[in-house]
C-alpha cells in the first residue's frame, strides 16, 4: 500500500512540475469594438447606477476597494484584475465594454445571451462610468478624457461631484430631491431632443449626452457641422427613449427605504462506490436567503435539503436549519448579531465546505461525520476586522448553548454532540477565533471554545476545544499555475468521567482519558497560466485527513485517509470532481473502506 501511494504522489507532483506551458495570452478587444463610444455621460445618476451594478455583481471578486481581493478570490482559478492599476484605464470604454460583455474565465459573460443578458447594455456602460471615475487616473470627480478613436479628439465627459454618498442608503432627502429634479430636467431635455430628431433639423440641445454613433472612414459619424445634427433614424429615437426609461427605473430603485433581497446557496449531485458498503447516488440543495432592509441590518436564513438512509435501508428527506440569524453593523470594524449561525471555529465550515468551493467530494473527517468541532451554533456573536499597516486582523467572539457530552450511547459515549438547538445543562459555552492576514492570499488563525458539556443529572464535565488553521494560495508563474494549500487541526479535551457507572446500559462502568484530535492537510494545483483554455479548467487535488480517539473509548481508534483527485471547472460556480480515497483504520473502527467518489458541485 505504501509503495502504491508513493508512486501516485510522485506521478501527481510530476504532473505539477512539468505542466507549465506558454503564459496566458493577453486579452485584447477587436479594434472595431474598442472604437465604440460610451453613449452615457458620467453623471451622479450614472455613478449611482454603476455602484449598484458593482456591489451586486462585481464586489465578491474584485473586492470592496477594487483591489482584486473579494471573498471569492480563494476559490477562483485566476485572480481578478486590480482596478486601480493604471494599465486598466489606458483602455477605451469600448474595449472595457466588450470585455464585460464577452467575459473570460473566471469572469462570466455579462452580455450573453443577447436576448436576455445578466446585465443590460445601460448597466454595463454605467458600471464603466462608476469604475473609471472611482479608480481611473482622474478619480475623485475630475473630468475624464478618453480617446475613443485615435483619429479624433479626446471625448471629455462631464465632471462628477467630489462629494458622492458612499452607498445608496447614504442619500439624504435633500440629495434625493436634487437628483429627482435633475432627472426631470434631463427628461424634458431629452423630450425636446426627440422632437428635434424626428424633424431631422435643429441644434443638438445636449452635446454632453452623445447618441449612439457609427464609425466612418474619416472618424465618428455624426460629429460634423458646427452645432448641427444629422437626421436621426427611428432606431436613434428608440435608443434615446430607452435611455430615459432606464434612468426612470434606476431612480425608482434608489428611493429611500428600498430593500434588498437575494436568494443564493449551493447544490450537489454525487456518486460513491465504497469498499464493504453499497454504492449509491446522492443529492442535496442548500438555499440561502439574504434580506437587507437597511444598510445596518442583514437577515440570513439557510437550510440543507437531502436524503438520509434509515436503519431499515429505506430513504427519507431531511431538512436541517443551518443559519437563521440577524446581524447589526455597529461600526466599520464591529458587527454583532444572534440566532443560528456558522460557528467561527476554524475556517472550513465558514468558507470552504460548499460543494462548489470544497476541492473534494466529501468533508475532511474532523469536520464530517466524526466532527471534532461545531458546524452551526445557537447564540450571540460579534465579529470585525482591523488594519495594521498593510496587514489585517480578523476576529470573532460568541456565546452559545454549547456542545453536549454523549453519555448513554454505547457506540459513541464520550463524543460531543454539537446539535445545540436546546441547552441540556443550563450552562453556556464561549469561544472565538482570531486570524492574521499578513499578505494577500495568506491567512493563519487560532480558535478556542470552552464550556460545561455534561447533560443534566450527570457528573460535571467541561470541554476545551482548540484549533489552528492556515490558508495559502500563491500564484507561481514559473510552474504555470496557482497552488491552494490549506491545513487545519483540532484538539478536543473533555474532563475524565465514568460512563454507565452502574452498568445499566450494558457497556460500563468505563472510564478513559477523553482527548481527541484530528485535521487535514491539502494541496491542489491548477495550471492557470497555460495557453489552452481546456487544460486551464483542470485541477489536481490531494488531501490527507485523520481523526484519533482514545482506544479505550467506545468506537475508539484512528482513521486516516489519503485522497487524490482531479476536478474540471465548467465555470466559477460549477465543478466536476473525481476522487479516490485510500482508507486505513485501527482500534474498534472496523475494516478500511477505500472509496471512489464523483460529484457535481454547483453554486446558486
Amino acid at each position: 500500500m505504501l509503495r502504491r501511494t508513493t508512486l501516485l504522489l510522485l506521478a501527481w507532483l510530476g504532473t505539477v512540475v512539468f505542466a507549465a506551458e506558454a503564459p496566458l495570452e493577453k486579452w485584447v478587444a477587436p479594434a472595431r469594438e474598442s472604437r465604440k463610444i460610451n453613449p452615457l455621460p458620467i453623471t451622479p445618476l450614472s455613478m449611482k447606477a454603476g455602484l449598484k451594478v458593482y456591489n451586486d455583481n462585481c464586489v465578491s471578486c474584485h473586492g470592496e476597494h477594487g483591489k482584486g481581493d473579494g471573498i471569492l478570490v480563494p476559490s477562483l482559478p485566476i485572480k481578478p484584475a486590480n482596478l486601480s492599476n493604471p494599465e486598466v484605464w489606458k483602455q477605451a470604454d469600448g474595449e472595457l465594454f466588450w470585455k464585460i460583455t464577452t467575459g473570460r474565465q473566471p469572469m462570466p459573460s455579462w452580455g450573453t445571451p443577447v436576448e436576455d443578458p445578466p446585465l443590460k447594455e445601460v448597466q454595463r456602460w454605467n458600471v464603466i462610468n462608476y469604475l473609471r471615475s472611482t479608480y481611473g487616473p482622474a478619480g475623485g470627480g475630475a473630468s475624464v478624457a478618453i480617446v475613443a478613436n485615435p483619429s479624433t479628439a479626446p471625448v471629455t465627459f462631464r465632471p462628477v461631484p467630489a462629494a458622492m454618498p458612499a452607498t445608496v442608503n447614504d442619500i439624504t432627502p435633500d440629495q434625493y430631491k436634487a437628483v429627482l429634479q435633475q432627472l426631470l430636467r434631463e427628461h424634458r431635455e431629452m423630450r425636446a431632443e426627440i422632437e428635434q430628431l424626428k424633424s431631422g433639423s435643429g441644434a443638438m440641445p445636449r452635446a454632453a449626452t452623445p447618441l449612439p454613433m457609427t464609425q466612418g472612414s474619416g472618424g465618428v459619424a455624426g460629429v460634423g457641422g458646427a452645432g448641427t445634427s444629422p437626421a436621426a433614424s427611428e432606431a436613434d429615437v428608440d435608443e434615446v427613449q430607452k435611455q430615459v426609461n432606464e434612468i426612470k427605473r434606476d431612480l425608482a430603485h434608489f428611493r429611500p427605504g428600498s430593500e434588498e433581497f437575494l436568494i443564493a446557496g449551493d447544490a450537489f449531485v454525487g456518486f460513491s462506490a465504497q469498499r464493504h458498503n453499497s454504492s449509491s447516488f446522492s443529492a442535496g440543495v442548500a438555499p440561502l436567503f439574504l434580506w437587507k432592509p437597511s444598510k445596518e441590518v442583514l437577515y440570513e436564513a439557510a437550510f440543507d435539503l437531502g436524503l438520509d438512509r434509515n436503519a431499515d435501508g429505506s430513504s427519507s428527506t431531511h431538512i436541517d436549519l443551518t443559519i437563521a440569524d440577524v446581524s447589526l453593523l455597529l461600526t466599520d470594524w464591529l458587527t454583532v448579531g444572534g440566532g443560528v449561525f456558522v460557528t467561527p471555529f476554524g475556517v472550513y465550515h465558514n468558507h470552504f465546505d460548499p460543494p462548489w468551493i470544497n476541492k473534494f467530494a466529501d468533508d475532511p473527517l474532523a469536520f464530517g461525520d466524526s466532527a471534532l468541532g461545531p458546524g452551526s451554533s445557537l447564540g450571540i456573536f460579534a465579529r470585525g476586522a482591523e488594519l495594521i499597516g498593510n496587514s489585517k486582523i480578523v476576529y470573532d467572539a460568541y456565546v452559545v448553548n454549547g456542545p453536549n457530552l454523549i453519555t448513554a450511547d454505547p457506540g459513541t459515549a464520550g463524543h460531543l454532540s454539537f446539535d445545540n438547538g436546546t441547552d441540556l445543562n443550563s450552562s453556556k459555552a464561549a469561544g472565538g477565533r482570531i486570524g492574521f492576514i499578513p499578505i494577500p492570499n495568506l491567512e493563519a488563525g487560532y480558535s478556542v471554545l470552552y464550556g460545561r458539556v455534561q447533560p443534566e443529572g450527570f457528573t460535571r464535565a467541561s470541554a476545551l476545544l482548540q484549533a489552528v488553521d492556515i490558508n495559502y494560495r500563491p500564484d507561481v508563474p514559473a510552474l504555470g499555475g496557482t497552488f491552494d494549500f490549506r491545513a487545519e487541526w483540532i484538539w478536543s479535551n473533555v474532563d475524565t468521567v465514568t460512563y454507565d457507572r452502574k452498568g445499566l446500559l450494558g457497556f460500563g462502568p468505563i472510564r478513559f482519558r477523553n482527548a481527541r484530535d484530528g485535521g487535514y492537510v491539502q494541496l491542489c494545483y491548477r495550471p492557470t497560466h497555460l495557453s489552452s483554455g481546456f487544460i486551464r479548467n483542470f485541477e489536481l487535488t490531494s488531501r490527507f485527513d485523520t481523526v484519533r480517539s482514545p482506544k479505550s473509548a467506545p468506537g475508539g481508534g484512528t482513521e486516516s485517509r489519503l485522497t487524490f483527485g482531479v476536478n474540471y471547472w465548467l465555470n466559477p460556480q460549477a465543478v466536476l470532481k473525481l476522487d479516490y480515497e485510500f482508507d486505513r483504520r485501527s482500534g474498534s473502527l472496523g475494516a478500511a473502506q477505500d472509496a471512489l467518489l464523483f460529484q457535481l458541485g454547483l453554486g446558486l
